[in-house]
């Protein structure tokens, strides 16, 4: 069995000492990268929310646009009911006119 020395213990203590350090360094480099990540994605998801919200509004005014568009269609799909039924009862009294004229006062009997 070799002896080993006391400057190769020391050696070998530099190297693990050194390696240590350098997992440190590359532990904080992640760290660093993971921070970095973890703003760059909270940065995109805001930026998500907002046109998500963006576009919640604007269906919001789409809607809105849309409810106005079909009680204006139901105006005047009354109003042209109310036309048609209004022709339709001045056709009907016209035509009750004309057979009361007819039974009433004969056009032979005068």
């Amino acid at each position: 069995m070799a002896q080993v020395t006391d400057t190769e213990i020391l050696q070998r203590l530099d190297k693990i000492t050194s390696m240590v350090e350098h997992l440190d360094g590359s532990v904080q480099e992640l760290k660093l990268e993971t921070r970095t990540f973890q703003a760059k994605t909270d940065e995109r998801f805001n930026s998500i929310d907002q046109r998500f919200n963006g576009l919640t509004q604007q269906i919001s005014g789409l809607d809105k646009s849309l409810n106005k568009r079909v009680d204006s269609f139901e105006q005047r799909s009354n109003g042209q009911e109310t036309r048609f039924w209004g022709l339709v009862a001045i056709l009907a009294t016209a035509l009750l006119g004309i057979l009361g004229k007819v039974v009433f006062f004969p056009v032979d009997k005068l």
